[in-house]
């Protein structure tokens, strides 16, 4: 089977009355920002597959340029509260440090969205997509 659009994705679970579940929302988004290119990019769901397996890819000629880090770190909490019906109060508070930039780099976000997954390992995330 094809990897499929994440808006598609979202769209069709949103059809069937079962949106994304914000920890597949999260891992979709960790993964997204770990896979992003050395030049900032911003992603954007139309810029994401994925595959039947959970694999999540990016599909770079999809992805807007980005000026800055800090606007890749927007862009990134952006697909994520795009991606829930109702953004948790933690989704919530990560996306406003981001705009006021008190989350730095990609690396800050990748340890903020992980621990977001905490009690869940990847394999766990990936096996519920």
């Amino acid at each position: 089977m094809e990897p499929v659009k994440l808006d598609d994705l979202a769209a069709s679970l949103a059809r069937r009355g079962a949106p994304l579940t914000p920890e597949s929302a999260t891992f979709i988004t960790l993964e997204c920002v770990e896979a992003l290119p050395a030049a900032p990019r911003v992603l954007s769901p139309d810029g994401v597959l994925v595959a039947s397996d959970g694999v999540v890819s990016l599909v770079e000629e999809a992805l807007s340029p980005a000026l800055d880090d800090a606007e890749v770190l927007r862009g990134a909490v952006e697909l994520l509260e795009g991606l829930l019906l109702v953004p948790s109060a933690a989704v919530m508070d990560l996306a406003e440090r981001v705009r006021e930039g008190s989350v730095q780099g990609r690396a800050a976000l990748v340890a903020e969205l992980t621990a977001l997954l905490v009690p869940f390992n990847r394999s766990a995330a990936r096996r519920m997509l």
